[in-house]
């Protein structure tokens, strides 16, 4: 999970062509991820209970390909 970035600090981070482990240092470490997989994502933490964000990395190479962010409402019946 991105604790410390908010989604203006992470539009100015230019994660394209990052590796793997540079994306580590800056976003921190794997906690829903699995180093060996060319998907990524990161839950981006956002201001309201009932919408989550994420952010998807996806890598080739061992290189940030392509950036996408996902924002999901919970239904609450």
């Amino acid at each position: 999970m991105i604790m410390s970035l908010d989604k203006h600090k992470l539009k100015s981070i230019n994660l394209l062509g990052m590796s793997k482990n540079q994306v580590i240092d800056t976003l921190g470490g794997l906690a829903f991820n699995d180093i060996n997989s060319d998907v990524w994502f990161y839950r981006v933490p956002h201001r309201y209970f009932w919408s989550k964000k994420f952010l998807f990395l996806f890598f080739k190479d061992d290189k940030v390909i392509n950036v996408s962010f996902l924002r999901s409402k919970k239904i609450m019946n």
